[in-house]
């Protein structure tokens, strides 16, 4: 149970900075070179769905199986564009909600950091990581083409992730310095040239655990040329993912991944990104952990409504008028 534990928090915390990666990935025109378009101001509203099913195999405890659905809401706000062109970005997570099913006796576990219920039972300890979380902010100076010059993190999130139970076994995810580390690493840094339909590029990030020993997490993502959704124009890309564990006795013996990122190509900025990931670990004594998990995350300029939503209203505003 605690492998699967601690893989649950490496998870959650991969997957985040996932997002602020991905806030980073970048997209154009097909005769052009990929460059975001950075405007002092602009703030856009990123939404991030995760679920994930991890299921283990023998050991002494048996076939043990987690579930969780966690929801990420933060504000991207462009502090300033130097002369050079590079964004000054601040990243501020709004809120996160969180549901586990655990096995008996620990259960089902809720958090929601907006709610005015205190955390109680096992989320009370997982409570202060999250809170840190929204309360500073990620300041982070990027490039036109992605690369990640400078990472500031609260002293709140430094603090939160040194006393987060468990913090020993989670390595460099721990740490302020693995933390930066990782944003660096995990964000999309485009090619000089406009790349052809069929482009790839793999971008590595490398996490110390000791539970688990180095994990290497590559990145392939090709360009798949541009495609039209309702008149709007985006650069699509299919993102592959494969990881690897080194001076491990874990060893992956399946994996597959899947999923779409499209990048708004007049706008300059990412619209929606979709992963599917599937994984299975083979454990010391011959037990098996499978993770399961789809990660979808939507942008939209702050304050405006998602696509889903006008599509929605348009469509009960249709229906209305026909009456």
């Amino acid at each position: 149970m605690q492998v699967i534990a601690r893989v649950s928090r490496v998870r959650f915390l991969i997957a985040t900075v996932a997002v602020l990666s991905m806030t980073m990935a970048s997209g154009a025109r097909a005769q052009e070179p990929l460059r975001w378009k950075f405007e002092k101001g602009t703030k856009f509203d990123y939404d991030m769905v995760q679920d994930m099913t991890i299921g283990s195999t023998g050991g002494p405890l048996g076939a043990q199986n987690v579930t969780m659905h966690q929801e990420l809401q933060m504000t991207w706000d462009v502090q300033d564009v130097t002369k050079e062109g590079d964004a000054v970005i601040q990243q501020k997570i709004n809120r996160v909600k969180m549901k586990m099913a655990l096995p008996a006796p620990v259960g089902a576990i809720e958090y929601d950091s907006s709610s005015d219920q205190p955390p109680v039972g096992p989320a009370a300890m997982l409570a202060p990581m999250y809170s840190a979380m929204t309360k500073g902010a990620f300041t982070i100076t990027m490039t036109p083409r992605g690369e990640i010059k400078d990472v500031k993190i609260p002293d709140e999130v430094v603090a939160a992730l040194k006393a987060s139970p468990g913090a020993a076994a989670m390595g460099d995810m721990a740490t302020a310095e693995g933390f930066k580390k990782m944003i660096k690493q995990g964000s999309l840094v485009l090619p000089e040239e406009s790349p052809e339909e069929g482009k790839e590029w793999t971008e590595k990030v490398e996490v110390n655990n000791p539970a688990a020993g180095k994990q290497i997490v590559e990145t392939t993502y090709r360009y798949e040329g541009t495609k039209e959704v309702d008149g709007v124009k985006f650069a699509a890309f299919q993102p592959t993912i494969k990881m690897n564990f080194e001076g491990a006795q874990v060893k992956i013996s399946e994996q597959a991944s899947d999923g779409e990122i499209l990048f708004n190509v007049a706008e300059g900025r990412l619209d929606s990104s979709k992963l599917e990931q599937h994984v299975t670990i083979d454990q010391p004594g011959g037990g098996q952990t499978k993770i399961d998990q789809n990660i979808v995350v939507t942008v939209k300029p702050a304050g405006a409504e998602s696509s889903e939503a006008k599509s929605t209203e348009a469509a009960a505003s249709a229906a209305e008028e026909t009456k």
